[in-house]
């Protein structure tokens, strides 16, 4: 009997064990990827830190997690393992986890290639003590990590450092920075509107026009072309990319030092669109993308349809306003004479002249005072008449 009670226990056991942990395994189980930085410059090192955290009093017994991330940065730290995805490892960590215990991995990733990294997802996968059931799910939100290129030295490209695009005549450019008013002067003609200070003039009685401050920057607008071959269907050069855009960013890098306006336009497409989001933080200006040109073409249409609406309003407010005012209601008398008439088409109304009986008395006035009115223009009409005769 004992061993038979033993046996019934064993398989009520492996019957419901499993069950338990495969329902509250990931339940108020917490795992974050915290990166030092999301920008590092080549050949930087950036320390990536992977919390683990079960926030209930089940245990877990074994947990694995695979962590995907680009294959031209290495990790050191946690074992790799190859991945389904182009170009992708898996950084694997297997950890056993106590009641409400919190643990923290870091490994360190080595920035040798530049480009932008998407790190992740996360894959998870959980089991119960006698490995009978087995439950995976996957944090699919990923992190990025963004390689600066390699900023070189000029005299690496053969250019002078002291003045690499030449000798300027000097160092202060009179160009004037509408952005900057200096003060104000009499008005002169040619001026642009623009130029004219209305407050000033206001006060002075006379025009006015604004003075600017001359700009002292110089503004250098780089033109970054990445095809490397005749067609763009024959793919591109990886090693001549990298070298036009080193040698781009350390023009760039060298013309900001020197407290140049800088600009860039590239050929280039976005490699992912949910950085566009991201860099927005970091930048006043983002770039036109493929985003932003479905917005620009998406406007007409918004615009078209506003038209619409607003077309559509006013047809339905039309009517309203060509509605005929409600009309007094008649003398019962006048009422009943109608009634026998022919029904007529409604006129407009006509605008005409009012009386001068219609005028004095109004309608808000009774019928005595418009009798009083009416004797009182005929008595005038008699005096005008006697005095004429």
């Amino acid at each position: 009997m004992p061993l038979l009670f033993l046996a019934g226990m064993l398989v009520a056991a492996l019957a419901f064990v499993p069950e338990i942990w495969y329902r509250w395994g990931f339940r108020a189980l917490a795992v974050e990827r915290y990166t030092a930085t999301s920008r590092v410059a080549f050949g930087d090192a950036v320390e990536v830190t992977l919390t683990i955290e079960n926030r209930k009093p089940l245990p877990l017994p074994w947990l694995e997690l695979d962590d995907e991330f680009p294959e031209p940065l290495p990790a050191d730290g946690p074992s790799v393992h190859p991945s389904a995805g182009d170009e992708r490892v898996v950084l694997r960590n297997t950890v056993a986890l106590w009641a409400y215990q919190r643990l923290r991995r870091r490994y360190t990733v080595h920035a040798d290639a530049r480009g932008v990294y998407p790190l992740g997802p996360i894959t998870l996968r959980t089991a119960d003590p006698f490995g009978i059931l087995q439950r995976e799910a996957t944090l699919s939100r990923p992190d990025f990590l963004i390689v600066h290129p390699l900023v070189a030295p000029l005299a690496r490209f053969g250019l002078p450092p002291n003045a690499p695009f030449g000798e300027r005549k000097s160092p202060r450019r009179l160009l004037e920075d509408p952005l900057r008013v200096a003060g104000v002067r009499d008005y002169t003609p040619g001026d642009e509107p623009r130029r004219i200070h209305w407050k000033a003039t206001a006060r002075a009685g006379a025009l006015q026009s604004k003075v600017y401050e001359p700009a002292t920057r110089h503004a250098v607008l780089l033109l970054l072309d990445v095809r490397t071959l005749a067609h763009v269907l024959m793919g591109y050069d990886p090693k001549l990319v990298e070298l036009a855009v080193t040698a781009a960013a350390s023009v760039a890098t060298w013309a900001t030092e020197q407290q140049f306006a800088v600009g860039i336009f590239s050929n280039g497409t976005q490699a992912f669109a949910e950085l566009e989001a991201q860099m927005e933080e970091a930048r006043p200006r983002a770039p036109l993308t493929s985003a932003d040109g479905a917005l620009v073409d998406a406007l007409p249409r918004v615009a078209s349809s506003n038209a619409g609406r607003h077309r559509r309003r006013r047809a339905a407010v039309r009517p309203a306003l060509q509605r005929r005012q409600p009309q007094r209601p008649a003398h019962p008398s006048r009422a009943a004479g109608r009634r026998a008439a022919p029904a007529q088409a409604a006129r407009p109304r006509r605008h005409t002249a009012a009386h001068p009986l219609r005028r004095r008395s109004g309608r808000g006035r009774s019928r005595a005072s418009a009798r009083r009115a009416a004797r009182a223009h005929a008595g005038r009409q008699d005096a005008l008449g006697c005095a004429r005769g």
